[in-house]
């Protein structure tokens, strides 16, 4: 396992277009690999898997602990649900803030480690390596075991397109029109079981391989195709403005303005190419 963090900037344009290079950020010694990054009002938060949870209040320029009530560093995944805070753990907690990170409360979970957070409306979702998916429709206080018809459940994510909510296992991909009450298995297309990534953008819902790079479905999974994007595992996804922006295992960063038909590499002043997690927030 990786022992050095780099987190870096990239700015770009409303359009899309990139129009500077990545820029290194100073961080604290000693966190570990960055898993995830959330944001906040003008904050953003990165889940650390050896310093627990970051924060930086200008663009990645300086980071600071915020770890006041979090009893474990190795933080998996981070979530925002209004202007709640959730953190999720190896170990099996998820922690909640209600003040931006200055303090973390523990919630009650079923001792699973988590690996993918995500909110939907009043409910907030968690996908964990070995016991599928939970609920939570309390803001974290009690959560709900939520596997039928989930055949395969180690988790890698969970993204949510309209009414729908979608789950990336080590089985494919999973749907549910019901708040997470059944599941069925959208595949369809995809030749890769392995979805370590989800993103939705308008209509479009987006699936990260390992190994087979991106697919593309406009139907909520009925059918997925497979995008032109040469590097193999993809990792993470996140969009912004008309762009689509994939982290991958070895080849850095790549972006699309077209759906996928076209990927651009833009790696420029990154000192490494193996990236595990993206997040937007603004322009940058």
């Amino acid at each position: 396992m990786k022992t050095i963090i780099i987190i870096c900037i990239l700015t770009v344009s409303v359009l899309g277009t990139v129009t500077a290079q990545w820029v290194q950020c100073p961080i604290p010694n000693g966190l570990g690999v960055v898993r995830a990054f959330t944001s906040l009002s003008t904050a953003v938060f990165a889940a650390t898997d050896g310093g627990g949870v970051v924060r930086s209040t200008d663009n990645g320029m300086t980071w600071m602990l915020v770890n006041n009530g979090i009893t474990t560093q190795f933080i998996q995944s981070i979530v925002t649900n209004g202007t709640i805070l959730f953190a999720g753990s190896l170990s099996g907690e998820i922690f909640r803030s209600t003040n931006s990170g200055e303090s973390w409360v523990k919630s009650q979970m079923t001792n699973q480690s988590i690996i993918v957070l995500t909110a939907r409306d009043t409910g907030l979702f968690a996908g964990t390596l070995g016991g599928g998916v939970f609920r939570s429709m309390d803001s974290g206080v009690t959560w709900t075991v939520v596997n039928s018809g989930l055949t395969k459940q180690i988790v890698y994510s969970l993204a949510v397109s309209g009414s729908i909510l979608f789950a990336g296992t080590n089985g494919g991909v999973f749907r549910s029109s019901d708040n997470g009450e059944t599941w069925t298995a959208a595949n369809n297309g995809v030749t890769n079981q392995f979805i370590l990534s989800l993103n939705v953008r308008g209509a479009d819902v987006f699936a990260g391989t390992d190994g087979n790079g991106v697919f593309r479905t406009t139907n909520n999974g009925d059918t997925w195709l497979q995008t032109n994007l040469t590097a193999s595992t993809i990792y993470e996804l996140a969009q912004s403005g008309a762009s689509l922006f994939a982290g991958t295992n070895s080849a850095g960063v790549y972006f699309t303005s077209n759906n996928g038909t076209s990927w651009t590499a833009v790696n420029t002043g990154l000192t490494s190419l193996d990236v595990r997690s993206l997040s937007v927030l603004g322009t940058t």
